[in-house]
């Protein structure tokens, strides 16, 4: 990897295969939320696969011009894709493979390439043999959902 410079930007850009944000979806929440927390400390995220910005959060739709950015200045951006999106629809060479169920549960194929980086949301979510490593976000605003309200 390229030493960091303040002049010239050496990390390499996300992009998060989701549908568009609903609340009926854990799965697409999580993606959502990924990409916001990833633009918030400082990297560079953007959605693939949706149709609506969010007003709240930080997820920008990628688009033609950040492409070509990114492919002028030499970036090679890391694709992330969850379990149910089967093979390598944007063809980029870095995938990472996001279980957010068990692997072919609701679609997507059980098995991914060896190339592949796989996370889990969640470690039931990790089938035997499999190697993966746990990655968990937050799904529920504990600021308006939490016990503190409640009086016995």
């Amino acid at each position: 990897m390229e030493k960091s410079s303040f002049f010239k930007s050496v990390h390499n850009p996300y992009y998060i295969y989701s549908a568009n944000f609903t609340d009926n979806s854990a799965g697409i929440k999580v993606l959502h939320y990924l990409c916001h927390m990833l633009n918030e400390i400082g990297a560079e995220a953007y959605l693939v696969g949706c149709s609506e910005e969010s007003l709240i959060l930080r997820t920008p739709l990628l688009k033609g011009p950040d492409v070509q950015r990114h492919l002028n200045t030499g970036m090679q951006p890391i694709v992330i894709y969850p379990e149910v999106v089967t093979g390598n629809p944007l063809n980029i060479p870095h995938v990472v493979r996001w279980l957010l169920n068990t692997a072919g549960f609701l679609g997507g194929e059980k098995t991914f390439e060896k190339s592949e980086l796989v996370y889990a949301f969640a470690p039931e979510y990790v089938e035997e043999g499999m190697g993966a490593s746990i990655l968990s976000i937050p799904i529920v605003n504990t600021s308006i959902f939490n016990l503190s309200l409640i009086h016995i």
